[in-house]
């Protein structure tokens, strides 16, 4: 299991989530016509506007970004921290 998401696996997903922020913007994405999990419990979903929300702090608009999911300033960093983790690690030994 190791091998299958080791280190440079998960880089390679960084980086293309952050990529892909980066093309598109909250406007570009398809409406959200439901969302399962809050037809059926009626509460609000954790996930709901996570996509709009990273694609927002990726084009620096980071009151749009609060207003779709403030969940996302930690997704976005987290994203940052596993892409930027191998420089950070060779800089500090």
């Amino acid at each position: 299991m190791r091998k299958l998401i080791g280190r440079w696996y998960c880089q390679i997903v960084a980086l293309a989530v952050l990529l892909a922020s980066v093309t598109f913007t909250p406007a570009s994405l398809p409406p959200v016509e439901s969302c399962y999990f809050r037809s059926l419990t009626q509460l609000p979903c954790p996930g709901c506007g996570l996509t709009r929300s990273v694609c927002s702090i990726s084009h620096a608009r980071f009151g749009d970004a609060w207003g779709h999911n403030p969940f996302g300033f930690v997704i976005h960093a987290l994203l940052l921290s596993v892409l930027l983790w191998p420089l950070l690690a060779r800089a500090c030994p």
